[in-house]
């Protein structure tokens, strides 16, 4: 009943859709919810003109609508969002680094024994 999800396809159901009664919309409008495809129930809730209805589906596709169709997420937004990772990524290991390196400069035993060097493997004593 529904079309495939190529684009095409889906803008010429929209087209056939418009031309279609409210209740039938609705009905293409639950099954699209039904089998999972919000931005398909999304689009078809846009050409209904009740926005009254309270049936549930029809509601969770005019929600899908907004979070999907109508405002679409700005892709600068990803872009802000990653640099800001890498910002933090970085400063993490140079945080690590710098107390990896303070440790490694300073006097005194290594080790809460007060031991300054490894000790050696098992199987490995001087002999």
């Amino acid at each position: 009943m529904l079309p495939s999800r190529v684009p095409a396809d889906e803008d010429a159901f929209l087209r056939a859709a418009a031309q279609e009664s409210d209740e039938a919309i609705a009905e293409h409008v639950r099954v699209a919810v039904r089998q999972g495809r919000p931005q398909l129930a999304g689009r078809l809730v846009g050409l209904l003109v009740d926005e009254d209805d309270d049936d549930p589906e029809l509601l969770r596709a005019r929600r899908a609508a907004r979070l999907l169709c109508l405002k679409p997420p700005d892709p600068q937004l990803f872009l802000e969002l990653d640099d800001a990772l890498e910002r933090l990524r970085r400063r993490r290991v140079l945080r690590a680094k710098t107390r990896q390196r303070e440790r490694a400069r300073t006097e005194g035993p290594l080790f809460k024994d007060g031991r300054t060097k490894r000790r050696k493997p098992r199987g490995h004593e001087d002999r």
